[in-house]
């Protein structure tokens, strides 16, 4: 498995997500269990339904979102008075 594979496999999957991995290996021309390694492994995609689709959040955006969270949290139990400020 090379970059060129990687490449290719991405770009056939932005073209027609619908595919199912035998048709994107058919059509880079690799096998299709290197296919799913590329698209699970390399690429972190994940199959939805009949479509792989990229993960929704980096990881920078779910610590942010735990810390928003997590704000949010306090801020409401320091408006209901279950939360002291000491």
């Amino acid at each position: 498995m090379d970059y060129d594979h990687v490449e290719k496999v991405l770009a056939v999957i932005r073209q027609n997500h619908h595919l199912t991995v035998r048709e994107v290996a058919k059509e880079v021309g690799i096998c299709k269990s290197w296919c799913h390694l590329i698209l699970t492994e390399k690429l972190k995609m994940h199959r939805v339904a009949a479509k792989f689709v990229p993960p929704l959040l980096t990881n920078a955006q779910k610590e942010n979102h735990v810390t928003v969270r997590s704000c949010l949290i306090v801020q409401m139990l320091m408006k209901t008075g279950k939360c002291r400020n000491s």
